[in-house]
């Protein structure tokens, strides 16, 4: 029997493929449930903290260290009955007659360094100009010191010494302690005496600061000064 001619339009088609099911994909994986947070791992209670190292309690302060009681202070020094320091001295100032005294002093001084100076130049023929300048020294010195001197001149007689202040230029403050005076002296000099003014002086015991001068004191009360002061120091009483 004669096979019936294939049909050329389907030789050339390939066998429809067998397209197999798909690979076996393996069932979705069984998820579990959700944990149970109730039923999670047991967490054990917090660890238990306990509380920090155990601190001491507060250090009871006991009050301050007990403070003796104040010593028993005894009654103040009745001031009144203390003994009463020796009132100031008031300072005395020197008779104002003095200023001319030492203004007769210095232009007699004058007078004989300008004549000093011109036999000097005369000797030694120096120009005679050298004795303008000493003349003019010697009238401004005579003018003005002595009256500077006098404002800066006093002294005090206290209970226990005897003070001498002086000096316009240089400050000077002699203190001499009514024990250690040995004498007290009075001096004039010609001019003095015309003015009625004299000089106390006061010796001490020592070599150094031996003698205090008081210049410009008023004759008559020189000599009630002298008799004062060698009443303070015992002087009187020597033998």
């Amino acid at each position: 029997m004669d096979r019936p001619e294939p049909d050329p339009t389907l030789s050339d088609v390939p066998p429809a493929i067998d397209v197999s099911p798909a690979t076996d994909v393996p069932p979705a994986i069984d998820v579990p449930p959700a944990t149970d947070v109730s039923s999670a791992t047991d967490v054990s209670p917090a660890t238990d903290v306990s509380p920090a190292t155990d601190v001491p309690p507060a250090i009871n302060v006991s009050p301050a260290t007990d403070v003796p009681p104040a010593t028993d202070v005894s009654p103040a020094i009745d001031v009144s009955a203390a003994p009463t320091p020796p009132r100031e001295a008031p300072v005395q100032r020197l008779d104002p007659r003095v200023v001319n005294l030492w203004r007769v002093s210095g232009a007699v001084w004058s007078v004989i360094w300008t004549a000093a100076m011109g036999a000097a130049a005369a000797l030694l023929e120096w120009p005679l100009a050298l004795m303008i300048p000493v003349a003019l020294l010697g009238i401004a010195w005579t003018a003005w010191v002595p009256a500077a001197s006098y404002r800066h001149y006093a002294y005090q007689v206290g209970a226990v010494d005897v003070r001498v202040i002086h000096g316009w230029w240089t400050r000077s403050v002699a203190v001499v302690l009514h024990s250690r005076i040995q004498h007290v002296d009075t001096r004039q000099g010609p001019v003095e005496r015309a003015m009625g003014l004299a000089t106390v002086v006061v010796f001490t015991a020592g070599s150094v600061g031996a003698m205090v001068a008081i210049p410009g004191v008023a004759a008559a009360q020189a000599e009630a000064l002298r008799d004062r002061l060698a009443h303070l120091s015992g002087a009187e009483d020597a033998v």
